[in-house]
């Protein structure tokens, strides 16, 4: 066991392995193999669209979009599937600290990433 277990309980106050846990865990679960197959959907379409571009000499404008929004969907439908299983990507070191300190360094991000795009506001130019 490590310290992120039961963050999901703490975060919205359900009893640690109520039936809101494990309904949640089911439909993660569910929508992360599901959606799977976008992937493989996207696969096709790109081996369509180079059959058709270079043997047909017809390529087709629809299918950059498509594999992209395949793509992000999957990625984005599947998060929760991937937290279940803890196979994403964490910057551990903000695990190791305190939690006292947490709200901190949120605050620090969120005020250097404004910064950063008032910064990039600041050079536009106004027509």
């Amino acid at each position: 066991m490590n310290g992120i277990d039961g963050i999901t309980e703490r975060m919205v106050g359900a009893p640690k392995g109520s039936a809101f846990n494990s309904s949640v865990d089911h439909f993660s679960r569910f929508l992360g193999l599901a959606v799977g197959n976008l992937y493989l959907l996207a696969a096709f379409c790109t081996l369509w669209e180079v059959v058709a571009r270079y043997f047909f000499h017809s390529p087709t404008q629809w299918v950059f979009e498509v594999v992209m929004v395949l793509c992000a969907s999957a990625w984005m439908l599947s998060a929760g599937f991937v937290t279940l299983q803890k196979r994403h990507i964490g910057i551990t070191v903000f695990y190791c600290f305190p939690m006292k300190c947490k709200p901190g360094i949120g605050f620090f991000f969120i005020l250097s990433i404004c910064d950063s795009k008032i910064g990039q506001m600041s050079h536009c130019k106004v027509q």
